[in-house]
């Protein structure tokens, strides 16, 4: 379990609302891969939902959070993370 904390009510929104987003987007390309194997209107219509998902919804944020250290549990560390197109939180 990873431990964050925003700096601020409006930037802990964000990141929760680009989450949420990235993750549905990632829920959209794994039905565009299964559409492509079925047929070809399928994947169309797979590939035009994702595409007006990605038009509307910021998949990608970066900025500071601060983390809890895992070994201890105490230490709060504020850290630079981003959120990449492909779903990865990195810090």
């Amino acid at each position: 379990v990873l431990w964050l904390h925003a700096t601020s009510r409006v930037e802990r929104d964000h990141w929760i609302s680009t989450l949420g987003a990235a993750i549905h987007a990632l829920d959209l390309r794994r039905d565009l891969a299964a559409a492509q194997k079925m047929d070809m209107m399928a994947a169309l219509q797979a590939q035009t939902a994702l595409e007006r998902f990605l038009a509307d919804n910021p998949v990608t944020y970066e900025g500071f959070l601060e983390k809890c250290a895992l070994k201890s549990n105490r230490n709060w560390q504020r850290r630079w993370f981003e959120l990449t197109e492909a779903g990865e939180l990195r810090y």
